[in-house]
């Protein structure tokens, strides 16, 4: 009566079992690394919460912001509901900063670039699973991506004096749309007054 019972487990093994829990959890994968560096990942929340303060009527669309600032467009969704959840958080936050504008967008893609190239960030997306019917039949296909395409273009022996397909494709993109291309430093013309670092009362 009274005994420790069959579930009793000695001084001993509950030591062993501590440390087994502890070389497992050691033994689990870190955690990923971030997509861009923290200077561009602020600076695009700054410039989205800028946009979606803009009283123009005519202001760019919720897909052009997400392409000019190389992020997704459920991204720029998802900071849109932020703000909206709490916009006074937001004010009172933004308030402690000065305006980003497109200069300060650049600097920040650029110590992105840095970051990676040292290996802090995880690199681009090279290959994709993508899925397709045939004949009624799925089927799976491992594609580039358009990043990829883009690297292996540059690495690709050109010509000389032919311009590089980086320069072709922006000035494509410019005639275009008169936002400004992905990858690219270059300033872009027409900005619209959010993107300049003019922002309005809020």
């Amino acid at each position: 009566m009274g005994g420790r019972g069959s579930g009793h487990k000695s001084e001993r093994a509950r030591r062993a079992r501590l440390r087994n829990i502890q070389k497992a959890r050691a033994a689990r994968k870190r955690a990923p690394l971030p997509w861009r560096s923290g200077l561009e990942s602020n600076i695009i929340e700054q410039l989205v919460w800028q946009w979606w303060n803009d009283p123009d009527p005519r202001k760019w669309p919720a897909y052009r912001v997400a392409r000019f600032l190389d992020v997704s467009h459920t991204w720029v969704a998802k900071l849109v509901k932020r703000f909206q959840a709490d916009p006074d958080r937001m004010r009172r936050r933004m308030r402690a900063f000065a305006p980003a504008n497109f200069e300060k967008l650049q600097r920040a893609r650029q110590e992105t670039l840095w970051q990676r190239e040292h290996g802090r960030l995880r690199g681009p997306i090279r290959w994709r699973r993508v899925k397709y019917s045939l004949s009624g039949r799925q089927h799976v296909a491992v594609v580039q991506t358009e990043s990829e395409k883009r690297r292996r273009d540059a690495l690709r022996p050109r010509p000389p004096g032919a311009p590089s397909p980086g320069v072709q494709r922006n000035k494509a993109q410019q005639s275009s749309t008169p936002s400004a291309p992905r990858h690219s430093f270059a300033p872009a013309p027409d900005l619209p007054p959010w993107a300049r670092g003019i922002v309005f009362n809020t």
